[in-house]
């Protein structure tokens, strides 16, 4: 399992259990440093051929939900640490 960390002050983020997968909601506090870099979560995930590695929903402009399937769940806490969502991460 990996442990992460984020700036609570820039993004609120929850993470659950959703039957296999595991569901993400992140709400972007800070859009001038975040949201841009949440599209590119976003885009490399909704271009690399497997549509359903990770579904996301918007529920507002700085407001989603992501669905993650479970072997995806390692590669999806990278990938948010690579585009700078979280700022570390570890194995626990």
């Amino acid at each position: 399992m990996l442990r992460y960390k984020f700036n609570p002050d820039e993004i609120s983020l929850t993470e659950k259990r959703n039957g296999d997968d595991f569901e993400f909601l992140i709400n972007i506090l800070n859009t001038e440093k975040h949201l841009d870099n949440f599209h590119h979560l976003r885009d490399h995930f909704n271009n690399n051929h497997i549509y359903t590695d990770a579904i996301f929903h918007a529920h507002s402009d700085r407001e989603f939900r992501i669905i993650v399937r479970f072997d995806q769940y390692v590669d999806f806490i990278i990938y948010m640490f690579k585009y700078k969502l979280i700022t570390q991460v570890e194995w626990q």
